[in-house]
């Protein structure tokens, strides 16, 4: 089961468009001054680690989006066949 839903996922993020609100664009763009502020004040050591916990961030982010929608798929599931009985 846990391989369907996530083939699932994988089908849901190919068909879904990028769409951003007002909120995530405003978002992103105060991330990106901080981020060009952040990196003006460091060296090149500094900045490669800093590179490494931005990626790995994302990577958590990510893998947590997924375990999110299985289990919003696995919760509607239960609610349709409680529903139907």
């Amino acid at each position: 089961m846990q391989r369907v839903l996530e083939k699932l996922w994988y089908q849901y993020l190919e068909e879904s468009e990028p769409s951003q609100s007002l909120d995530e664009k405003i978002a992103l763009n105060m991330i990106a001054e901080a981020d060009k502020k952040l990196r003006n004040g460091l060296n090149d050591e500094q900045i490669k680690l800093l590179d490494e916990y931005v990626e790995l961030w994302g990577d958590m982010c990510n893998i947590q989006r997924k375990e999110s929608f299985i289990k919003g798929v696995r919760f509607a599931t239960k609610y349709l066949l409680e529903a139907t009985e």
